[in-house]
């Protein structure tokens, strides 16, 4: 009878009439089956219950105590969910965790805990965490740089992976999420140049599997490396939708936050706060549009809408008499 109301409401009157039958009072067996009813919704017995609440005395002593290794933990458990990765991203800011983003000098295939330029804990973002970039390719990545070196410019880092390591997606990913920007901050060049990285990434891979002598040594008397787009980075608006489309939300700025003022005085809802919402509660909502479709139903034409502010992705659907 769990969650039926009209199946529970047949069981009381069965249970109370058998309680009556067996010398208690209507009103004792009553409060009795309100009891049992209540547990029905929700419970535990006493050794599950147990278990819950020794669990949730380790997190919140580890939460508490040791916070950016506790984030970083739940980050790692949960790398290829994004969702959870947002939500735990959000959770970290809020506690004022700074997240340090994603450099192909400084991160690991994982989320590790690093200091900032001031000294203090951080959490620095793990590549596998950037979408379609693969755990394996950016562990290997990672040992590359730890045994040959930081990589020096976008050509260093094509001949030192090679092509057998990163393709054409990987680097576009890379690229959107700001992963090069210590040796080029130039994204839109970079993006613009892809073909010509992975040539160049080819080359080296052949070269080395021919075992001849490198085209690429630092006294060769050819410079293949071909010439990048002079063209100019992308706006910041630009950015942030790549951004989104290699992590699966915005992670450095939200397009919203520079209205976030207006937004305050309007009384905008965010989604974060939406458990805490009455069912039949009208409210103020406000979103980046991430994707749409339009469907018929029996009450005529609607719209679905994926919407996003600073704390999530959310679902909105519009009417055709909205």
């Amino acid at each position: 009878g769990k969650k039926i109301k009209a199946e529970m409401d047949k069981q009381c009157e069965v249970f109370v009439s058998g309680a009556v039958k067996n010398g208690l009072t209507k009103k004792h067996a009553s409060e009795i089956f309100d009891l049992v009813a209540k547990f029905a919704g929700y419970g535990f017995n006493k050794s599950h219950a147990a278990a819950y609440a020794l669990i949730g005395y380790h997190t919140a002593y580890l939460k508490a105590n040791y916070p950016i290794e506790f984030m970083v933990a739940l980050l790692n458990n949960d790398i290829h969910d994004t969702d959870k990765i947002n939500a735990f991203i959000q959770e970290a800011k809020r506690m004022q965790i700074n997240i340090l983003p994603p450099t192909i000098n400084q991160s690991n295939a994982l989320f590790t805990v690093e200091h900032d330029a001031e000294g203090n804990k951080a959490i620095r973002y793990g590549l596998c965490a950037i979408k379609a970039v693969g755990r394996q390719a950016m562990n290997e990545l990672v040992q590359i740089r730890q045994t040959m070196g930081e990589f020096t410019d976008i050509f260093d880092f094509a001949d030192k992976c090679g092509n057998n390591i990163i393709n054409k997606r990987q680097c576009e990913n890379l690229i959107r999420s700001g992963s090069f920007d210590a040796i080029d901050d130039n994204r839109h060049k970079l993006f613009n140049s892809i073909e010509q990285i992975i040539k160049y990434a080819t080359l080296a891979n052949n070269a080395r599997q021919s075992s001849q002598v490198s085209l690429f040594a630092a006294d060769s008397q050819v410079d293949i490396k071909p010439k990048l787009a002079d063209i100019q980075d992308w706006p910041d608006r630009e950015k942030l939708t790549n951004e989104f489309n290699a992590f699966g939300f915005y992670l450095s700025k939200h397009p919203l936050d520079e209205f976030q003022s207006f937004l305050d005085k309007e009384k905008i809802i965010s989604s974060s706060n939406f458990d805490n919402l009455a069912n039949d509660q009208n409210i103020k909502l406000a979103g980046v549009i991430i994707r749409h479709k339009q469907r018929s139903g029996k009450n005529g034409r609607f719209a679905m809408f994926n919407l996003s502010d600073r704390f999530g992705v959310y679902e909105v659907n519009m009417y055709d008499d909205e």
